[in-house]
């Protein structure tokens, strides 16, 4: 172990005090408390902070038209008419193709679309109010 220091000891003595090696008992410089907390430990939940907050809660952003778009979706799960769904999904490449929604947004609906098909109505539905739902800011 270090050898402590007295209440009184000067910069210069604090400074040159010898240190053991960690692996005889010192301790390193990630050791040292603060608060409760060593240096390392703080580090690292402050990285996980800052990774919490990167991926955090996204919400997914959608365009006006993309909106309607999953509005009139909902609509068609509801109804469950699979023959409504090759309607829809070729609406939405006339969306995608004249700029109106982005590639991005078509992956999304597309893929709502290919639960429906797979007969997974009520999973396309509640993914489709998600979606609205995320576009409001309450």
């Amino acid at each position: 172990m270090n050898t402590p220091m007295a209440p009184g000891a000067t910069l210069r003595e604090r400074l040159t005090r010898k240190r053991l090696p960690r692996s005889l008992g010192g301790e390193s410089r990630s050791d040292k408390v603060v608060g409760g907390l060593t240096m390392l430990r703080l580090a690292v939940v402050a990285i996980m902070l800052f990774v919490a907050t990167l991926s955090g809660c996204s919400k997914t952003t959608l365009s006006t038209d993309a909106y309607h778009l999953v509005g009139a979706l909902d609509r068609m799960f509801e109804k469950r008419d699979p023959e409504q769904l090759k309607m829809a999904s070729d609406k939405i490449n006339e969306e995608l193709a004249a700029g109106k929604i982005t590639n991005d947004e078509a992956k999304i609906l597309n893929a709502l679309i290919v639960k429906a098909q797979n007969d997974d109505w009520q999973a396309a539905s509640s993914e489709a109010r998600q979606l609205l739902s995320d576009q409001t800011d309450w």
